[in-house]
């Protein structure tokens, strides 16, 4: 193919812009069909929040009745909090530090977490630590 410039022939463009004219069909009829979109969004929008609406025959609960007499309930503190956490922090300890057995027929019992530990540690096998 010859290019314009090899050939000699010149190329006639023409000015490139925008048309003067604006489509008024085309504008009006976006403008009718966002309108349209507008309308139909708040229908259903009223139709929706009529539907969550609680009809006024609806019996509430007693639990859900709001008086100004009414109070929540205190909450359930642990008066002896601290004492009871001795309790299970020495109960937990007991458990970790001595035998027992769990199973006498089964043959399981609990053992100390240290014996456990070095009984485990000397079944494992030795790693060689390589630079």
């Amino acid at each position: 193919m010859n290019s314009p410039s090899q050939s000699g022939d010149r190329i006639e463009s023409s000015p490139k812009h925008q048309p003067d004219q604006v489509n008024a069909r085309g504008v009006f009829g976006v403008g009718l069909a966002l309108a349209a979109l507008v309308l139909l969004s708040m229908v259903g929008m009223v139709a929706f929040f009529r539907g969550l609406a609680v009809p006024d025959n609806y019996l509430l609960p007693d639990y859900a009745t709001v008086g100004e007499d009414m109070e929540p309930p205190p909450p359930k503190l642990d008066p002896f909090q601290s004492q009871h956490l001795r309790q299970l922090r020495a109960e937990q300890q007991r458990i970790l530090t001595s035998y027992e057995w769990i199973d006498r027929e089964a043959g399981i019992a609990r053992i100390p977490i240290a014996r456990a530990m070095e009984m485990l540690h000397h079944q494992l096998p030795a790693r060689n630590h390589r630079d």
